[in-house]
């Protein structure tokens, strides 16, 4: 098969490196996978992609603008979503990496502009308010491609609002790279501190900054979003992402490989939050405490007290308690980070993630576009 990856700004920067296994592949979404099986996969950064609005793409952004348009498919993107249209012709699959280039991709295709197979990847834009009228377009762009999921809580929603088939829709759970994340090779040598990852917007660095008031251990704050500028003392913030090469996939590994346990505090979501943040832990051997959300991905095998730890009540006193109670026992962080580490090479490995997206990529219909 010729696969497109579609990827927004700064993500291809660690490709060179992911593919000689300097850096984690999984946010490649299987795109280096399927190509050591032999498919040709090409992979696009919309950046690169600008120029003069035309008529057409000033005619898309009118209607993102009037409130037609799905959440996160900004004006922008349809520019330069337009752009890249005409390379993507060859293409047998195309598969946006992101709602709002999903959706993009899906309003060209309705336009006739662009008639290839398309692959959508969502999450998290359940959270965004949508008119009538806009839920009723929206599902009209869902009809124009397959869609996965990273979680199972928000497919049974989006196939009731948007009014999408069974077989247009399924899960596919996120896998992370294990040749990449894994334990240290010198164990037990912790560092005696608690390590928090994410940029996600369900992330409620808020209540753990409270927390660390209540504790005399060390956090490590790893993020790009905006964190309380009172922060204790016991609180070290690290910026960092994939568009910020400041913080190395290596440097991170061994943040994971050297922490006591690593803690998600969440709010309330059907978003399969912390799901790449908690597997990379754990794939390191390092214990996973989280927030139980209805939005949790794998409500079979993650287990309370077994190969994760929950908090249920997300109050400050819980996760204090919690925090202290893991912290001081060295035995059952050995016991959980073993069993974490067991999770992950059963459910949670990115060869999983591209053996079911292959698997659906191969019974979708060619549909080369004669424009």
């Amino acid at each position: 098969m010729k696969i497109a990856y579609i990827f927004h700004p700064g993500r291809l920067q660690r490709f060179e490196e992911a593919s000689s296994g300097n850096a984690a592949s999984e946010f490649f979404y299987g795109a280096l996978e399927l190509r050591a099986r032999g498919h040709d996969v090409s992979c696009y950064e919309l950046g690169d992609f600008v120029g003069k609005a035309t008529v057409d793409q000033l005619f898309l952004g009118l209607i993102y603008k009037a409130g037609l348009m799905p959440p996160k498919a900004f004006p922008l993107l349809f520019q330069q979503i337009m752009r890249l249209v005409p390379v993507l012709q060859p293409y047998d699959i195309v598969i946006g990496t992101e709602s709002g280039i999903a959706f993009a991709l899906a309003a060209t295709r309705l336009y006739k502009k662009w008639r290839g197979s398309l692959v959508g990847l969502h999450c998290g834009f359940l959270h965004h308010y949508q008119s009538k009228i806009n839920i009723y377009l929206t599902s009209l762009l869902f009809a124009q491609m397959y869609s996965f999921l990273f979680g199972e809580m928000e497919k049974p929603l989006i196939q009731q609002r948007y009014k999408v088939l069974d077989e247009a829709v399924g899960v596919n759970l996120f896998g992370v790279d294990t040749k990449f994340w894994r334990p240290d090779d010198q164990p037990n040598q912790n560092h005696h501190y608690v390590l928090a990852v994410g940029n996600d917007f369900q992330r409620d660095y808020n209540l753990l900054i409270e927390v660390a008031r209540l504790i005399n251990i060390r956090i490590k704050v790893i993020t790009e979003r905006n964190i309380p500028a009172d922060i204790p003392s016991n609180v070290e913030l690290i910026r960092g992402s994939y568009r910020n090469a400041g913080l190395s996939d290596r440097q991170l590994r061994e943040l994971y490989q050297k922490a006591l346990l690593t803690v998600i505090p969440l709010k309330s979501s059907l978003q399969p939050s912390g799901q790449s943040v908690a597997l990379q832990s754990m794939a390191c051997g390092t214990p996973v405490l989280i927030t139980k959300t209805e939005g949790l991905w794998d409500h079979h095998y993650l287990k309370d007290m077994e190969n994760i730890v929950f908090v249920y009540s997300n109050t400050l006193e819980e996760w204090a308690e919690t925090i202290v109670r893991m912290a001081a026992d060295t035995e059952l962080l050995r016991r959980l980070g073993r069993a974490a580490l067991q999770y992950v090479s059963v459910y949670g490995k990115i060869e999983q993630y591209a053996d079911r997206l292959e698997q659906r990529c191969l019974t979708l219909p060619r549909m080369r576009s004669t424009c």
